[in-house]
């Protein structure tokens, strides 16, 4: 995935992060970056996983315009830069190209620095020093963890430290029964 520190601006403007969003075509980067073997991502589930929320595929195209004036509507005129970091290998750095590349198309410029993956995770989570981190994730057996993993307020992998509204009391909510539903 593509982590954002909403921490930092203008990250901190959920219209920056929609624009983000908004910008990236996942059904080329799946053929570009995985000789067309991976799903493109529309959540932090696979399709066939039952944790999946099918009603959150509507959001996942790509929509340059709307991006464009997300960004616009944001206050950031033509644009912006911003740094984002990953691993330094062949694979990870096509990866990195083929997201600032689709960013490039909204107004948002990309500054790539590859780092060892040890070096690139410090630099994110731990110190917070950059905007955002392209790193392949692979996320965990129990929906209940991942999620706390990524939202929690003190979550490692949660570098912003903030928590969306009602998230402890839903997360509690979920793992009080082992009903799926």
């Amino acid at each position: 995935p593509l982590w954002m520190n909403s921490a930092r601006k203008p990250l901190d403007d959920v219209r920056v992060r929609r624009a983000i969003s908004l910008g990236i075509d996942r059904r080329n980067f799946a053929r570009a970056t995985s000789a067309g073997l991976a799903q493109p991502a529309t959540g932090l589930f696979p399709s066939e996983h039952w944790a999946h929320d099918k009603s959150i595929d509507q959001y996942s195209g790509v929509d340059r315009v709307g991006g464009r004036a997300l960004v616009w509507g944001a206050g950031l005129g033509w644009g912006f830069e911003m740094t984002m970091i990953g691993p330094n290998d062949d694979r990870s750095r096509q990866r990195q190209e083929f997201v600032a590349q689709q960013l490039s198309q909204i107004g948002i410029r990309v500054q790539i620095r590859g780092l060892s993956v040890n070096d690139a995770i410090k630099s994110y989570f731990v110190d917070r020093a950059v905007d955002s981190l392209l790193v392949v994730f692979g996320g965990r057996p129990d929906p209940s963890v991942t999620m706390r993993d990524l939202f929690g307020r003190n979550a490692f992998l949660n570098p912003s430290r903030s928590e969306p509204a009602g998230f402890s009391e839903a997360l509690a909510a979920s793992v009080a029964s082992e009903d799926i539903e």
